[in-house]
């Protein structure tokens, strides 16, 4: 409900392609002494059409996810497999979400934001992760507000931190709403551009929505 959370793994992925597998010999640091091809680190594996967290209700305070791979199982395919799903029906904003450390691979939609409240969150910080073969990293999905005839309003954010991520072969890295704070995008790698899983194109690879900020 009102608490926070922080769900702390023990490390991700620190690039958008793995090493599982290199020669222990070119990457010492990520083997215990005596042990082979394993990683040391904190992997959530996703079914198809299913979801790692989902944070629903009256999430207020802040939430705080670090350290972890989120691995889609079957790869990315048509369908509605996230990493994380938010949810909340508080009439106000969550205060901070922040993303950091984590490795993203093969999602519809790696964060969606789909709140019934169109201020949904007051800061999104989503630094120093890796990420491939997604079709959305960043999403905040349309709502139809209350006496509006027509769809097209997207749940939002009073500001967004995306730095320092090596992104690698996504369709878009965010599809976002942003107003009344700072909204900074800055030395990100952002290498490829692939279609969706359905074959078709997004029109930007990053689309937003911002005013006032």
């Amino acid at each position: 409900n009102r608490g926070g959370v922080k769900i702390q793994g023990q490390g991700g992925f620190g690039r958008e392609e793995s090493w599982i597998g290199y020669a222990t010999a070119e990457y010492p640091e990520n083997f215990p002494l005596g042990v082979t091809n394993t990683y040391l680190g904190c992997t959530i594996t996703v079914p198809k059409n299913s979801t790692a967290f989902v944070y629903s209700e009256s999430v207020v305070d802040p939430v705080n996810i670090d350290g972890i791979n989120f691995i889609a199982k079957d790869g990315r395919t048509v369908g509605n497999t996230n990493a994380i799903d938010f949810h909340a029906t508080f009439s106000g904003p969550i205060w901070n979400f922040v993303i950091k450390n984590c490795y993203f691979r093969g999602f519809n939609r790696a964060i969606n934001f789909e709140s019934t409240t169109q201020y949904c969150v007051a800061f999104v910080d989503f630094s120093d992760n890796a990420m491939a073969q997604n079709d959305d990293v960043l999403y905040f999905s349309d709502i139809e507000e209350l006496n509006v005839t027509t769809n097209g309003s997207r749940n939002m954010s009073w500001g967004l931190n995306f730095e320092h991520n090596r992104c690698h072969d996504n369709a878009r890295l965010i599809r976002g709403c942003f107003q009344k704070d700072l909204v900074n995008i800055k030395q990100n790698n952002l290498e490829g551009l692939i279609a969706f899983a359905d074959g078709t194109f997004p029109k930007y690879a990053i689309d937003l929505e911002v005013g006032g900020c």
